[in-house]
């Protein structure tokens, strides 16, 4: 084997092509310098720990930026060796100002705290022709103090800070758009000034309208369809105001204030004779005017229904009413609507009224008839001249004369009234009432009163009643009575027919003046029938007798106690219940005793 010996200087050669070796082995073959990668992450805040976005990450190095998200949170990659980051966002300062980070165990957050950076913004108000609109109060959001915009509409602001909401305002103006935001310098901060317009809108007639009747606010420019929907047995017929037209519905263009009405008539059915329906029950015919009225005399069984106020007038002025009949058998509600001065001149016929007769299957309610003028022969009432059906919730107001029998609301009755009321003038000879002339056997009169005043040169005049053979309760007169004989404040003759049930008058009173010149009675002039717990006032009625009923002072008349209910019977001893007999034995669901200064009154007159 061959030895090989080494020299000194061969031994360097191998040191130095060792080391060469070595440096290629860490920097690779091209001789670049490989150095390793790391990531980053990190959030900023404020100082209550609300992410603050947009915040600009800045690294050196030649390294790009990146921006935090909506939360304040952002991310890097591939950073190498040691970095410098540095957060940036305008109006914004740093804790810290930076951070140096050099592998991925770093943590790397921020506090950022907003600077108070004042700015100032300006801008015009303008109408739709472009001039300025002087006045306009501009609202800053903040603590701000508002500006107005100058003759020419211009405004101007300093001292602004962050985010402002920026609202201008002045009566009869809406603006557009309603606000605007600013966040910093702004040279277009500039509002349209549309007019705002008052529209009212109102109905004659029945019916609605759309928009609803009332007053609205429109801004200029604005087109509002207006339309009108007539009431049952009402049909439109035209706009009045600053707008007029049949057109329904109409269009129209906002440009100013105005005023517009719909105007409805009472519609008519050629075919019927009515507003509308088909008499029956469910659908009766509507009634509106004074010819429909009068149609109903070919209807008499059908069923019938006020809908508006009918004024007679004019449609008798040069004729009289002739009164709805023969028999009527159906029904008529006068639905809480007026009919006016019916008129009857002085004639010798009999059965004088509104109808003629009412049947046995008649059903009246509800009608104010006013400022009557009826004058007749036999058998004279508002409503009717002699009554077999129901009478209920209606009243009659005006004059009567003629002969016999008279009542503000019957002439004669067989059926049933309830709560009703007259305040009638009656004059003329023979049997007379204030409510009804002769109250006939199977007659009931109940809940029902009369104010008016009689002046009889005749018999049986009574303030309710002339002649009762019927039953009369919870009634009561006030009206001045005057007569020759049998003459009472509420009944003038309260008899008893052999062979049959004797006149009934039940807690009932009269408080008017009583005058005549035989059988005269405070509250009945004349009669054997029963009166139980009925009273008059003897010292308004100037009379101390009647042929029934207890006579009292005003103050005793006068029973309410302010404070207490009416004690219902059997809870008071017999003493005081003999004192007050009218205040512990009258239906207190029925009257109404008021105070000590009141007369009672009926309970449905407060509805």
């Amino acid at each position: 084997m061959k030895t090989i010996s080494l020299s000194r200087k061969n031994i360097q050669v191998i040191l130095v092509a060792l080391t060469f070796c070595l440096g290629f082995f860490f920097t690779g073959c091209d001789g670049t310098v490989e150095l390793k990668t790391y990531n980053i992450s990190g959030e900023i805040v404020t100082g209550e720990g609300v992410g603050i976005e947009g915040v600009s990450l800045h690294f050196e190095n030649g390294f790009e930026t990146v921006t935090t998200d909506e939360d304040g949170k952002w991310t890097k990659s591939g950073l190498v060796g040691t970095v410098t980051i540095t957060p940036v966002k305008a109006d914004w300062t740093f804790d810290p100002v930076s951070q140096d980070v050099e592998n991925e165990s770093n943590k790397v957050n921020f506090v950022g705290t907003e600077q108070e950076v004042t700015y100032s913004v300006s801008g015009t108000i303008e109408d739709k022709t472009g001039a300025g609109i002087e006045g306009v109060k501009i609202s800053f959001s903040g603590d701000l103090n508002p500006v107005f915009t100058e003759s020419d509409g211009t405004w101007v602001q300093t001292d602004l800070v962050g985010t402002v909401t920026i609202t201008p305002e002045k009566d009869g103006w809406v603006f557009d758009p309603l606000i605007k935001e600013v966040s910093g310098e702004d040279n277009s901060v500039d509002f349209l000034g549309l007019g705002e317009f008052t529209i009212t809108i109102m109905v004659e007639g029945d019916g609605t309208v759309t928009p609803e009747e009332g007053v609205h606010f429109f801004k200029d420019g604005d087109k509002v369809v207006f339309e009108a929907f007539g009431g049952t047995g009402w049909v439109f017929k035209e706009w009045l105001g600053d707008f007029t037209g049949k057109d329904n519905p109409v269009e129209i263009v906002i440009e100013k204030d105005f005023e517009i009405t719909a105007v409805f008539e009472i519609g008519h059915d050629e075919e019927t004779g009515f507003a509308g329906g088909d008499g029956t029950e469910e659908n009766p015919f509507r009634v509106g005017t004074p010819e429909q009225l009068s149609n109903i005399r070919e209807n008499l069984d059908e069923n019938f229904l006020q809908i508006a106020d009918i004024d007679l007038a004019d449609y008798l002025s040069e004729k009289a009413w002739d009164p709805i009949g023969g028999e009527f058998d159906g029904s008529f509600d006068g639905n809480g609507f007026k009919i006016k001065h019916l008129g009857i001149p002085e004639n010798f016929n009999y059965y004088r009224g509104l109808f003629y007769h009412l049947g046995e299957n008649a059903i009246i309610k509800n009608i104010a008839l006013e400022d009557i003028n009826l004058n007749g022969y036999l058998v004279v009432g508002g409503i009717a001249g002699r009554n077999y059906g129901k009478i209920t919730g209606s009243y009659v107001t005006g004059e009567i004369y003629g002969w016999h029998p008279l009542g503000g609301l019957v002439g004669e009755n067989f059926g049933e009234i309830k709560d009703c009321y007259t305040d009638v003038s009656i004059n003329g000879a023979g049997e007379a009432g204030g409510l009804v002339g002769i109250n006939k056997r199977g007659g009931i009169i109940s809940g029902s009163f009369s104010l008016g005043s009689l002046d009889i040169s005749g018999h049986f005049v009574g303030g309710l009643v002339g002649q009762n053979s019927g039953e009369i309760r919870n009634s009561f007169t006030e009206g001045d009575v005057k007569g020759n004989e049998r003459v009472g404040g509420l009944v003038g003759d309260n008899p008893h027919f052999p062979g049959y049930d004797p006149g009934l008058i039940k807690n009932s009173y009269s408080i008017g003046e009583v005058t005549g010149n035989n059988q005269v009675g405070g509250l009945v002039g004349s009669g054997n029938g029963i009166v139980t717990n009925s009273y008059w006032d003897i010292v308004k009625s100037k009379q101390e007798i009647s042929a029934g009923g207890e006579g009292r002072t005003t103050l005793q008349m006068q029973v309410g106690v302010p404070g207490e209910y009416i004690k219902p019977a059997g809870t008071v001893d017999e003493e005081e219940k003999e004192e007050n007999l009218m205040y512990y034995e009258w239906d207190y669901m029925i009257w109404d005793f008021g105070t000590s200064n009141d007369f009672p009154w009926l309970k449905w007159e407060n509805w």
